[in-house]
């Protein structure tokens, strides 16, 4: 078993940890006042990973449905725990593996990390609909579809609940992960149709206008799962998009970072191009309390997503920076709302962030309310 391979770090000046706390940030590395070393997050953590993968559980609660899990945690004699659980959610026509570099990580750093498969849509739900007997579909238009499908976009934070019940159940009895988990500190991450996921579990209500079959509207509510503590949102939807209106964020209490930027276009409900402004409305539309935006100057949509098909479809420039500030702010984020670091809280702002930049995202803004 090996550590995540280290990733380039680009540094455009002081870090806002070192900064926050007025400390020296030399040739040692980042410092907090009493000399403790701030934590690179943009770097993998102390701890090494293991990789198990669960293909065939199935939801007795959901006649059966499948949801099959990949499990990321932490190994070795000081991995003893417990460390908090972070559910991670995949994208459309994604899989469990779309974001394993991130979700490896974030288990270095000391986190149980559980990637559930959403059968309806992921990656062989889309050759489905492009097979002869799924219609011949385009790939966009399959997309679409599985975008649009009511029970898709409905079941999805249902498996999210499954992945934590599980957990907790090998948090009891299972060989390796007995006692792993803190499951009082649960948090949930997300890209594009998982970032859907995430906000929906941590709260926000999606509206049945464009879904279809179209569901009632008391079906669209009870989504959210109240063991989950934090969230993080790469390329969230806001008011425009197939799931989301104004009002569908105002119950939202759960501490939140949403990750977009200028080139991170959105889909509309009848496969339209949204402009990339309109993913900063999920967050102009949240109740105000422990709510951040970090706005990544040139970043586009797949910059978010390790599916390795994917960039070999839709290649992206900012990969490289995106994955890296990704997986830091993550941690950061993470570190501080479900393991109370105030070292990592000091990191959750506009210096810390652009000491992440590149050379493509060349620029973080920074909001907070």
């Amino acid at each position: 078993m090996s550590k995540c391979k280290p990733v380039l770090i680009l540094f455009l000046g002081l870090s806002a940890c070192a900064l926050a706390w007025g400390a020296d940030a030399g040739p040692e590395g980042r410092r907090a006042p009493a000399g403790e070393p701030v934590p690179a997050y943009e770097q993998p953590g102390p701890f090494d990973v293991r990789v198990r993968e669960f293909p065939d559980l199935k939801d007795a609660k959901r006649a059966g449905r499948r949801v099959p899990l990949k499990a990321v945690y932490p190994t070795g004699e000081k991995a003893t725990g417990p460390f908090p659980l972070a559910i991670f959610s995949h994208g459309g026509a994604g899989n469990y593996d779309a974001n394993i570099e991130q979700a490896k990580h974030l288990a270095s750093h000391g986190y149980v990390v559980v990637a559930p498969q959403h059968v309806d849509s992921d990656t062989d739900r889309v050759r489905h609909y492009m097979s002869p007997g799924g219609g011949r579909m385009k790939f966009w238009d399959a997309l679409n579809q599985i975008t649009i499908d009511a029970p898709a976009s409905l079941e999805r934070p249902r498996d999210v609940s499954f992945a934590i019940d599980r957990a907790l159940e090998w948090n009891r009895d299972d060989a390796e992960l007995k006692g792993k988990i803190d499951p009082e500190k649960i948090g949930m991450a997300g890209h594009s149709y998982g970032a859907y996921t995430t906000l929906v579990a941590c709260g926000a209500v999606p509206m049945p206008d464009h879904l279809v079959p179209r569901p009632k509207p008391e079906d669209c509510r009870g989504l959210a799962d109240a063991r989950i503590k934090a969230g993080v949102a790469m390329s969230p939807q806001g008011k425009g998009g197939v799931w989301f209106d104004e009002t569908s964020f105002k119950e939202m209490r759960v501490p939140m970072l949403l990750l977009t930027g200028s080139k991170d276009q959105l889909k509309g409900p009848k496969g339209e191009i949204l402009p990339p402004e309109n993913r900063r409305l999920a967050f102009d539309a949240m109740a105000p309390g422990e709510k951040h935006l970090a706005w990544l100057a040139n970043v586009d949509h797949m910059a978010f997503s390790h599916n390795p098909a994917a960039r070999q479809l839709f290649p992206s420039p900012a990969l490289e920076d995106g994955q890296r500030i990704a997986k830091a702010l993550t941690a950061a984020f993470f570190e501080a709302y479900l393991k109370n670091d105030a070292r990592a809280r000091g990191c959750l702002g506009a210096e810390y962030a652009n000491s992440l930049a590149g050379k493509v995202v060349d620029k973080v803004e920074w909001s907070r309310k």
